[in-house]
């Protein structure tokens, strides 16, 4: 366990030095794009799969070693799909030792939004809406259009 801690000290040093040389806002697009990079290599390894509800199980039971996705609620309108999600144990707040790591939580939104797209071919979104820090759990939505 302290290897993941010690990687988690570099990657907060690293993505900090990157924020006060280039500021929040690029830190958080570059964080993001790393994301995309790791989503597309990663649905390369899967299957399409068209329904987003099978899509997003496929890619959940997949990454679980490193992100636990538990869907809450499924909601269907004006042709989109909506789900709200919860991300206990998150590997990259696991690895800060539960603090808010700011840009490096856009990795994760690239990865999944990424990923999910490349299953699907449907557009993505990936939204966290809130964060508790105490119980190590991120809530948000996925929405495929």
């Amino acid at each position: 366990m302290i290897e993941i801690y010690g990687w988690g000290r570099v990657l907060t040093t690293f993505v900090d030095e990157i924020t006060k040389r280039y500021g929040t806002r690029e830190a958080s697009a570059l964080a993001y794009k790393v994301g995309e990079e790791v989503g597309a290599r990663l649905s390369a390894k899967l299957l399409p799969v068209t329904a987003p509800e099978d899509a997003l199980r496929t890619f959940a039971d997949y990454v679980r070693p490193y992100i636990y996705i538990q869907v809450k609620r499924k909601t269907e309108r004006n042709g989109s799909t909506e789900f709200e999600v919860s991300y206990p144990r998150c590997m990259v707040r696991t690895m800060m030792r539960g603090r808010v790591p700011g840009p490096l939580c856009r990795v994760m939104g690239g990865w999944i939004e990424s990923a999910l797209m490349g299953i699907t071919g449907k557009r993505v979104k990936m939204e966290t809406k809130r964060i508790d820090p105490e119980k190590n759990v991120c809530y948000g939505t996925i929405t495929f259009e």
